[in-house]
């Protein structure tokens, strides 16, 4: 099977391999384009796109990504190949790790390509976002002093260097502070809306800054008190997907994420 990088003249063609409850593929893949990090490819089939993915390389880690298969193409092993080759583009930029989040569907395919199951994703939902509540005094808009504390603490709650995703963002983002020292942050414009922090309170106030306009939310579930405090506040718990590594474990702490960035990039 061939495969080939997927250029600016392919996002028109991407729209039929669109998955029922995913979110927009196109802008996604209009991302991956701009992005030097990342490495969107496709294969074709009588000169229509069959299949499609992405891996993206963040230093030692990766995580693979938008991994569709066309409905007319599917069980031809398409989806298995694309997983081998973004595998390979992984091996050949140095990557130690590489995570994914699974649905039922792909989950199969990616444990007989070496894929072991880390934790739940759970996905929450309510009618509409939480009233708006006063927001905490320990809470500010990041400045430029806080940019790199925000990076480096990143590194040690998620265990991967992400700062080639979040500089970007971090412009209108907000940071916790404990007794003078930032202890959580939140990424409104990052993906779904990025919620770290070191400890619970710092967690949870983000966490109710950010449901004060979104009524929705993604945790690992082994963020308990994060789980406990969604079903506490009328989230009710709409569908769970896997989150999946393959390779060297490094030191992610899913109790310290009270907001996912998105499925692509856990």
């Amino acid at each position: 099977m061939q495969f080939e990088k997927i250029t600016n003249q392919d996002l028109a063609f991407l729209n039929p391999l669109q998955p029922e409850g995913w979110g927009e593929i196109v802008p996604a893949f209009e991302f991956y384009l701009d992005s030097p990090v990342c490495f969107p490819v496709k294969t074709t089939i009588s000169q229509k796109i069959a299949g499609i993915g992405a891996a993206i390389i963040l230093k030692d880690t990766a995580w693979l990504a938008h991994i569709i298969v066309n409905h007319e193409n599917r069980k031809q092993g398409i989806g298995g190949a694309i997983t081998a080759h973004l595998l390979d583009i992984t091996r050949e930029q140095g990557c130690k790790t590489v995570s994914l989040i699974a649905t039922d569907l792909g989950r199969p395919v990616y444990k007989k390509a070496g894929f072991a199951d880390q934790d739940d994703y759970v996905f929450y939902e309510r009618e509409a976002p939480l009233v708006k509540c006063n927001t905490s005094a320990d809470i500010a808009i990041c400045r430029e002093e806080h940019r790199a504390v925000i990076l480096e603490l990143d590194r040690a709650l998620s265990g991967e260097t992400r700062g080639c995703l979040l500089e970007p963002k971090l412009d209108g983002a907000y940071v916790h502070q404990s007794n003078g020292k930032i202890d959580g942050y939140f990424i409104p414009n990052l993906g779904e809306g990025l919620v770290m922090a070191e400890n619970d309170r710092a967690g949870l106030e983000l966490l109710k800054l950010k449901l004060s306009c979104s009524n929705k939310n993604v945790l690992p579930a082994g963020n308990g008190r994060g789980m406990a405090f969604m079903r506490e506040s009328g989230f009710k718990e709409t569908k769970r997907a896997k989150r999946m590594v393959r390779g060297q474990r490094f030191g992610w702490h899913p109790e310290k994420m009270f907001g996912r960035i998105a499925g692509n990039l856990g």
